[in-house]
């Protein structure tokens, strides 16, 4: 019984010791667990300071490199890479350069930290697995920390562009100093892509492989070429071959080929928008100029014939002449015609304009009868030579006019400019200062008189007046019978520019409102002053009203010593006699057959005048 229990017992005994197949897998797998355990406790110890093995960074193995070591390799690295020759190019033409120069730049420290990070960030497992996957494929590559300097590489661009960049430019034609005509040559256009260039510059350092970079540069072609030209040279060449000569009767002008040179305008020719070629055209506006001065030198007023009735008769006493006139569009439309042929005469488009009065019409104007005639005394004693002078010559310059039917006599026209420049001399005038009519020095002083001995035989005679001014105050003389009346007077004015232009201006007018001819008649003896009116007696009969006086200002009869710097010292002129001011009225009926033709209310305002003596201060 006991011997059986303890067989028993022993059987158990080493059936508890025994190992099934489970129990084996199990100890085996705790054990390698172990082991792996171990073995990765020990790789993250030995790489506690270390990349991890397996880690690249710009071709380079770091894994196993402290910090310190990895930055000391990628800083050698890179600066190898950096100073590797890149040869840039375009065309035949190469530039060597550096990444270095190109801006290339590399943050050393940043990528060391990047790759010391591998299998170090995230949760353990992450960890883990990231660290066996750079030690089993060794392929973790880290991309290195890339900059480029831009305003570097921008420059070193700029610099290429400068050797590069060239505008476009088309071939053209040049007037040499000899005047032959050039062709100058075309030229493409050629433009460096900066901005394009930048991108491929990058993309290519980024690959941390030296290679040849080809320029992209923009090329523009010309619009024109030499072959272009062609026609527009020989036109060119045809136009400068001999001067221009333009030609009016016997007198021609001759325009050197220098001159017509620069009138020469070259300019692109095109069709459906492109551009063909060019054409030669002369400057309009230097034509234009050219053509006005030459209607300066030719252009002439048709000038009347004056004449003169004498016992029945009438004589000329100025032939008239043809005037002149250059048309200057049809110059310019002509010379630009012309200019381009063989022939460079041109006979200048001049249009002769026959006077109004011409000296052969004389015996057809019906001039046969005096229609009236009025005078004024100018010879009076004390009168200044220089004023009768003057009254003598603007006399002489309207004698003989001859209005034809519905003609406008203009005093100023008629007479010319009254100045120095044209004969008269220095008289006495009334003129306005500060509100106040005062007598003044002025060149042809005294044809006032002139104006108005002839506005009476107008007045008179029935003619209508269709411009006239009254003096600022009143010259008694002027109302001396037959045909003077108080308040019938006239003026002119004329006031020029240094260049000789009238810039304001009373005149005295009148029209010929008949259908026949009239002619004014003038003369002088000395003493009195005398105008007729000669043609066909108008049958119309002119009735005057006495003139109404009203307003009357009573003038300041003191003597008045007024200095004259003109005149010689202590010299004495009585310029200037007081008269009252007044208001005149004076209405003038024209009847034709018991019809009134014309009915006008001359009126008139004058100023109160003085006593007034000029006193010469001029020293010898």
């Amino acid at each position: 019984m006991n011997e059986t229990n303890h067989s028993s017992s022993g059987k158990n005994l080493v059936s508890g010791l025994s190992y099934g197949p489970f129990s084996v897998v199990r100890l085996v797998v705790a054990t390698i667990a172990i082991f792996a355990m171990a073995t990765i406790l020990m790789y993250q110890w030995t790489y506690a300071n270390h990349i991890f093995l397996g880690v690249k960074a710009a071709g380079l193995d770091l894994g196993g490199y402290t910090r310190e070591e990895a930055q000391a390799a990628l800083i050698a690295h890179f600066d190898r890479y950096a100073r590797i020759p890149i040869t840039l190019s375009y065309g035949a033409k190469r530039w060597e350069t550096t990444p270095a120069e190109l801006g290339f730049r590399f943050d050393v420290e940043r990528t060391v930290q990047d790759a010391y990070s591998v299998g170090r960030s995230g949760d353990p497992l992450s960890r883990l697995l990231a660290q066996l996957d750079a030690l089993r494929f060794g392929r973790t590559v880290i991309q290195p920390a890339i900059s480029f300097n831009k305003m570097a590489q921008k420059a070193y661009l700029a610099s290429l562009a400068e050797q590069i960049d060239q505008p476009t430019i088309n071939a053209s034609l040049t007037i040499q100093p000899d005047l032959s005509v050039k062709v100058t040559p075309a030229q493409a256009g050629r433009k460096l892509n900066i901005d394009k260039m930048a991108k491929i510059i990058e993309e290519s350092l980024l690959s941390l492989s030296p290679q040849n970079i080809e320029l992209v540069v923009e090329e523009n072609p010309p619009s024109l070429v030499e072959s272009d030209l062609a026609e527009a040279k020989g036109l060119a060449e045809k136009i400068l071959s001999t001067p221009l000569q333009l030609r009016f009767r016997n007198q021609t002008w001759t325009i050197e080929r220098k001159e017509v040179a620069s009138w020469l305008l070259f300019r692109e020719r095109k069709e459906d928008g492109q551009v063909k070629g060019l054409t030669v055209e002369l400057d309009e506006i230097r034509l234009r100029k050219l053509a006005e001065n030459l209607a300066k030198e030719i252009n002439r007023e048709p000038v009347d014939a004056r004449l003169a009735f004498n016992k029945g008769r009438l004589s000329v006493i100025r032939e008239g002449a043809d005037g002149l006139r250059l048309d200057v569009a049809a110059t310019v439309k002509e010379i630009k015609a012309q200019a381009p042929s063989d022939n460079h005469t041109l006979e200048l488009p001049v249009t002769v304009i026959r006077p109004k009065i011409a000296s052969e019409d004389k015996d057809r104007l019906g001039i046969k009868e005096l229609i009236l005639e009025t005078s004024t005394e100018y010879g009076f004693p004390g009168a200044l030579a220089e004023r009768n002078y003057n009254i003598e010559l603007a006399a002489s310059r309207l004698n003989g006019i001859v209005l034809a039917p519905g003609d406008v006599f203009s005093f100023n026209k008629e007479v010319g400019e009254v100045s120095k420049r044209t004969g008269y001399k220095v008289g006495y005038a009334i003129t306005q200062q500060d509100g106040n009519a005062i007598t003044v020095p002025s060149e042809g002083g005294g044809i006032c008189q002139v104006a108005t001995t002839l506005f009476h035989t107008v007045f008179w005679a029935g003619y209508p007046v269709v411009e006239r001014s009254w003096h600022f105050y009143w010259i008694p003389r002027y109302g001396w019978p037959p045909h003077g009346l108080k308040g019938l007077d006239a003026t002119i004015d004329q006031t020029y520019d240094k260049n000789g232009n009238l810039v304001y201006a009373l005149d005295f007018k009148f029209k010929n409102n008949t259908g026949n001819y009239v002619l004014v008649q003038s003369w002088t003896d000395g003493k009195n002053l005398a105008f007729a009116l000669y043609g066909v007696k108008p049958n119309w009969e002119v009735r005057v009203e006495e003139p109404k006086i009203e307003n009357v200002v009573k003038a300041d009869t003191n003597l008045i010593e007024q200095p004259d710097p003109t005149l010689p010292e202590g010299k004495k002129i009585y310029v200037e006699h007081a008269e009252d001011g007044f208001k005149a009225t004076i209405v003038r009926t024209v009847l034709q057959g018991g019809r009134v033709v014309d009915k006008h209310t001359f009126v008139s305002e004058y100023r109160p005048s003085r006593n007034v003596v000029l006193v010469g201060t001029k020293k010898p």
